[in-house]
């Protein structure tokens, strides 16, 4: 009878808490550079880079190395692609450091390019 005892002021000892009572939620970790650059991959696939005009295009680059000159895409792409590296320089993530060409923004056929 007293091992039963046990179980049950241990079981009590582990939780610190009463019946019903929520637990807050840890915060995520924060986000590595490897984990910033697939979800910059991730955005950019996932681009509509459809436009009517030129001013519905913006250019996007600097933080995949596999494509560090980037290019065009729709503006609220870019817009998204940029938050990205910014959260990327905030953490102290290393950027390729290229001298691309300048990039001009066109929408041609509907698509930015």
């Amino acid at each position: 009878m007293r091992h039963h005892g046990v179980r049950v002021f241990a079981i009590l000892i582990s939780c610190g808490c009463a019946a019903g009572t929520t637990h807050p939620v840890p915060p995520a970790a924060p986000a590595t550079c490897g984990d910033l650059v697939e979800r910059y991959r991730q955005v950019l696939a996932s681009a509509a880079g459809t436009c009517g005009s030129d001013a519905d295009c913006a250019k996007y680059g600097g933080l995949d190395p596999d494509q560090v000159c980037g290019g065009s895409t729709d503006a609220a792409t870019a817009r998204a692609l940029t938050g990205i590296a910014d959260e990327s320089d905030a953490a102290g993530c290393p950027r390729p450091g290229y001298s691309c060409p300048p990039i001009a923004v066109r929408c041609l056929d509907g698509v930015c390019r």
